[in-house]
């Protein structure tokens, strides 16, 4: 049961920080659009990093959060 649980638990994991990621990058997003509207530079560019950072994220969660369940699992 321990390992089992664990493992639904990395995957729980990675679930919330990957849509931790997705929700920086609509964010992102939405102020890139906003910066567009505006021809806001500076906007334009917070928009990027945040879309940047969210697909970051995004990595994270998908490459190097599963390898949690091989710490465990050995």
């Amino acid at each position: 049961m321990g390992l089992e649980f664990w493992n639904n638990t990395v995957q729980l994991l990675q679930g919330l920080i990957a849509g931790l990621g997705a929700v920086f990058c609509v964010l992102g997003a939405i102020t890139l659009l906003r910066g567009f509207s505006d021809s806001n530079g500076p906007e334009q560019q917070k928009g990027w990093g945040q879309i940047i950072g969210g697909a970051g994220i995004i990595v994270v969660a998908t490459t190097l959060v599963p390898m949690l369940e091989n710490v465990i699992g050995s």
